[in-house]
């Protein structure tokens, strides 16, 4: 086994490890869980559209499965899948805020 291989086991533990989660994440990881559940109702208080119940239901399984995702493991992985994750759900309801009609 050599030095590399050492470090990339201990980072892996590490990682592993939800003593190692930082604080912000944590937070982030809540934060998104809740948000997903509030999705997840939505998608049920939309249901004669849908298109509006897909587009829910699928930011509710994002954010729900990154949000548990995060608050057990720690990484730049985790945080840049987090960031995109939020990004899209962010650019969809700019999406249908700012051209409600669109493609209809």
């Amino acid at each position: 086994m050599t030095a590399s291989d050492e470090t990339l086991t201990t980072d892996e533990a590490r990682a592993a490890d939800p003593a190692a989660v930082p604080g912000v994440l944590r937070v982030a990881a809540i934060a998104s869980l809740g948000a997903g559940a509030i999705h997840a109702t939505a998608a049920g208080a939309h249901s004669e559209h849908r298109s509006a119940v897909i587009a829910f239901v699928l930011i509710a399984v994002a954010q729900i499965g990154w949000g548990a995702w995060a608050y057990s493991r720690a990484g730049r992985l985790v945080s840049v899948i987090g960031a995109a994750n939020n990004a899209a759900a962010i650019g969809g309801w700019l999406r249908f805020m700012l051209y409600p009609t669109l493609g209809s």
